[in-house]
């Protein structure tokens, strides 16, 4: 799925075209598995993005692909 397809999907491409890239902004996920950060690693560079700034609040409890794949579709969506 490329990025054009996310931002659509996501009904972002209005921000997008007035060059709203939302660089800057905080964005909180409240999930219920956890994921794993080689995860983000591979991901960055694997798509050419800089690295994740992730905080984790609470505990990252096991592995969940739902949680990886919401984090990096915000991240790539912006693109």
């Amino acid at each position: 799925m490329s990025s054009v397809d996310l931002r659509t999907a996501y009904d972002a491409l209005p921000l997008t075209d007035q060059n709203y890239n939302g660089q800057g902004e905080t964005v909180v996920f409240i999930e219920g598995g956890g994921f794993l950060q080689s995860d983000f690693a591979t991901f960055a560079a694997d798509e050419k993005l800089p690295p994740y700034n992730l905080s984790l609040v609470g505990k990252n409890t096991g592995y969940d692909d739902e949680t990886t794949m919401d984090i990096e579709t915000c991240t790539r969506s912006r693109r």
